[in-house]
């Protein structure tokens, strides 16, 4: 913790929150006019002086000097894994906080391996692990932890995709504090030219949470296309554009159009799809909506499969056919189309 509690405003652009080099906990400390942040930690006490990591004044964003950090010494480019899916060496993805927490500090006390690709397994660890801690935060409703973690990765990275990936999520963190200009300048350290279609989903994703601040759920439409979301992007992110996107649909009172988004990009993943959903408060309605018809659908579902079941042994059994399994058939067929016509 910083010296006053008011250090932790998340909108304020010229404060940075980083996590102590000792205790590991969050600090904070105002960016001074030589780009230095003092810091204290309101934990054990101890007090650094740490560069800044966005200068929101618009001075130059610096990310030249983490160009070709992406290549070897050979000049032959790193074999990088992007898809933030994948857990690194060692874990599983299914670990609970406490042990994330206990590996991050591993990771980021741990030397620099000397070794290019070495080093390119061990930023993504780093990467890895800030996304998972941040994300666990941000489902305790942790703002302050969410964002410390990913500042603390971010001053440990330097191969310019993850870099992008770590300045992505701070943007979105930032939006969803309301913090507009932070979140821009996030972005605008972003290095050019990034082309892997994960790290453009997290971008496009971070500037869909800016226009959805800015310019309400048209802004988010803009950023994020009026196509399949889930086949446009890549990586886990795809499911949380799809999110977006049924939001924005569903606050402009599209709801044909919010539920079929939905039910598309489900079918990509729709635990993810309802996890994002449910962490950013998107697309509440929809959500209802889906539940709903998925309900409904495995009603019909039983209601078939006991039909299908009552007219086989009738026949295996040479006894008389009754109507009732013909009205449970006809009665689910009713219902299936009827959902399939009104998508409500």
């Amino acid at each position: 913790m910083g010296a006053a509690e008011d250090l932790f405003d998340l909108t304020d652009p010229d404060v940075s929150v980083r996590e102590c080099a000792q205790c590991h906990e969050p600090v904070a400390g105002r960016i001074s006019p030589d780009g230095t942040v003092n810091v204290t930690c309101g934990y054990c006490g101890r007090e650094d002086a740490v560069a800044a990591l966005v200068r929101p004044s618009g001075e130059g964003s610096g990310e030249s000097a983490y160009r070709g950090k992406d290549r070897g010494a050979s000049g032959r480019k790193l074999p990088l894994t992007l898809d933030l899916s994948k857990p690194p060496p060692g874990m599983t993805g299914r670990e609970k906080r406490d042990a994330l927490r206990k590996a991050w500090v591993e990771a980021k006390t741990s030397p620099v391996p000397d070794d290019d690709e070495a080093r390119a397994t061990h930023e993504y660890r780093l990467v890895w692990l800030a996304g998972s801690l941040s994300s666990a935060a941000l489902r305790e409703k942790e703002l302050v932890r969410a964002r410390s973690v990913l500042e603390a990765a971010l001053e440990k990275v330097e191969i310019p995709q993850y870099r992008a990936m770590l300045l992505a999520r701070l943007a979105r963190l930032a939006a969803q504090s309301k913090a507009v200009p932070l979140a821009q300048a996030w972005l605008a350290r972003v290095p050019p030219k990034m082309r892997a279609p994960e790290v453009v989903t997290d971008v496009r994703v971070a500037e869909a949470f800016v226009a959805r601040e800015e310019e309400g759920p048209r802004g988010v439409l803009d950023v994020i296309g009026h196509g399949d979301a889930a086949s446009a992007f890549s990586g886990p992110l795809r499911l949380l554009a799809v999110a977006l996107r049924t939001d924005a649909h569903e606050k402009l009172g599209e709801h044909q159009e919010a539920l079929a988004t939905w039910t598309s990009g489900a079918k990509a993943g729709s635990l993810m799809l309802g996890s994002y959903a449910a962490l950013y408060g998107l697309a509440p309605e929809t959500r209802k909506r889906a539940f709903r018809r998925g309900y409904v659908a495995l009603v019909v579902l039983v209601a078939v499969l006991w039909a299908v079941v009552s007219l086989l042994r009738t026949t295996i059994a040479g006894e008389p056919m009754t109507l009732a399994p013909f009205v449970v058939v006809g009665v689910a067929l009713v219902v299936a189309l009827g959902m399939k016509a009104t998508r409500r």
